[in-house]
């Protein structure tokens, strides 16, 4: 990165450290608690995924919008362990479009069962195998496999070779016609009998452009999780496109390989969190992140391997679209860094200093905040002052925060009466924003200890054009407006580590 910045050389090596331990984590889901939410039943396990529950996962509103979750689709311009690839093919042939063969995942929890849903785009319908058929060859049909690892040991090689891993998961498989294998779980019982340790019901979309799947596990069945806990995870779905076939054209995964445990990602009971700590240094908002301070900053990485996206395209890798976050309070104010990986910048639709135009079409970066911690569904939930809100800064500093309040509720600019402000400065390899929100201004109640948090980032790599048809988003958790889907960002105590003998990188 470009321009001058103050590091201490320890915590350097510690960063650096955590970065390349980062790029080769598993991919991590996250699983919201439904039991958070005062009148709002389990889904009722039937394919079809209009329950008012499917509204409240982290990766994004569910019912009747299926914008956010895990989007899983192969990019044949990517190799197969790209980072940015966001699914993995094994087979004789891969998807040739995105209708071909793609899904979305989503995950729920309470106190007793996993949920999980898995919406797939699939043109054409094969199966062999009969809808009262257990342990057949499911994998020859268009299916969908849930592996789970609940103890999280991360077994090498075929845990099939290793049935004691049964007891708390495995394979659990339907077929597009309600074919059911789970033979490699050890044969669990099935069924909608709340005594059963799974059940699970696929159903044709109502557009036909493929298959609705909706699964049901018990805790109990997979290790008893509780928040905070975290086991293996993955999604397969085989696609079989030629009835005069004998076996399927391939598998499209989520990350990893079938049956091999330490390939698996994770599914983290609870929402992505942040713990911003508490600072007594002064922090100018210049977009250079130059304070010592930023060095003890809570941080983490956004991308596809990370959170979900959308659009119309995805990162060519990495260095096309991702970022890393950084957070911190003091007794005033919470500070947000965001240094953007991005290769291309434009930002042909807003000048400098622009207000509430189409930030959107542009390089930008949004923070969204649910300053009363509410998680509300829906594509807005609550805004307004003292709710938080939409918070947009572009890469050549125009800013958005018309979904943050009602018309002159808040203010941006540097003054200490001001809401928020922010800046960006460009970089080597992107650009840098730095975010200040004045706590008074958008947390309910004003001594709140916790609140939602998301972050967006758009990507414009278009010429002029006022479309966004060429680009897409990357985000840090869920959804934006949608409060229901927003991590949490903890304001926690003063950092312990010291930022003494700070000098220039």
């Amino acid at each position: 990165m470009s321009g001058e910045r103050y590091v201490l050389s320890l915590i350097v090596l510690a960063v650096l450290a955590v970065s390349v331990a980062a790029q080769d984590a598993p991919k991590t889901e996250f699983a919201a608690d439904i039991r958070h939410y005062e009148g709002v039943e389990p889904p009722v396990i039937d394919g079809f995924l209009d329950d008012d529950a499917w509204q409240y996962p982290t990766q994004g509103r569910l019912a009747n919008n299926y914008n956010g979750s895990w989007r899983v689709m192969f990019n044949p311009d990517l190799a197969d362990d790209d980072p940015a690839q966001p699914g993995v093919v094994e087979g004789s042939d891969v998807p040739y479009a995105e209708e071909d063969c793609s899904f979305r995942v989503w995950t729920l929890y309470d106190a007793e069962y996993l949920y999980v849903a898995v919406s797939v785009n699939d043109e054409e319908l094969v199966t062999r195998v009969g809808s009262d058929e257990e342990d057949g060859t499911t994998w020859y049909d268009d299916s969908c496999e849930i592996f789970i690892d609940g103890n999280h040991n991360r077994v090498s090689g075929n845990v099939n070779s290793h049935p004691e891993e049964y007891e708390t998961g495995g394979q659990f498989v339907l077929t597009a016609a309600n074919a059911r294998r789970d033979a490699e779980a050890g044969n669990p019982t099935f069924g909608p009998g709340a005594d059963a340790e799974w059940y699970g019901v696929a159903i044709d979309k109502a557009d036909f452009t493929g298959f609705d799947y909706e699964f049901r596990i018990k805790l109990s069945k997979i290790g008893n999780p509780e928040r905070g806990d975290v086991v293996g995870f993955n999604v397969a779905v085989n696609d079989a496109d030629d009835p005069a076939s004998d076996t399927n054209d391939y598998q499209l995964r989520w990350t990893g390989m079938a049956h091999q445990e330490d390939t698996y990602g994770d599914l983290v009971f609870g929402r992505r969190t942040l713990t911003a700590p508490l600072i007594s240094g002064a922090v100018t908002i210049d977009g250079k992140m130059d304070e010592p301070d930023w060095a003890v900053a809570d941080t983490q990485k956004g991308g596809i391997p990370y959170g979900p996206f959308e659009g119309t395209s995805m990162p060519r890798d990495l260095d096309d679209l991702s970022f890393d976050v950084y957070v911190m309070h003091d007794a005033d104010y919470l500070y947000v860094a965001l240094d953007v990986n991005d290769s291309e910048i434009f930002t042909d639709n807003e000048s400098p200093g622009a207000e509430d135009g189409y930030t959107w079409y542009d390089d930008s970066a949004e923070i969204f905040i649910d300053g009363n911690h509410s998680h509300t569904p829906g594509n807005s939930g609550e805004t307004g002052i003292g709710l938080g809100g939409q918070l947009v800064i572009t890469a050549n500093n125009a800013y958005r925060d018309a979904n943050a309040a009602e018309v002159g509720e808040i203010f941006y600019g540097p003054a200490d009466l001001d809401d928020w402000y922010a800046l960006t400065t460009l970089t080597d390899d992107g650009y840098l924003a730095e975010f200040r929100v004045k706590k008074e201004s958008v947390m309910t109640p004003a001594d709140i200890e916790t609140i939602g948090f998301e972050i967006a980032i758009n990507e414009d790599d278009s010429e002029p054009d006022w479309e966004k048809d060429s680009g897409f988003q990357i985000n840090w958790c869920g959804h934006p407006h949608n409060e229901a889907s927003y991590g949490d960002l903890v304001f926690g105590p003063e950092a312990p580590v010291s930022v003494e003998g700070w000098e220039l990188r």
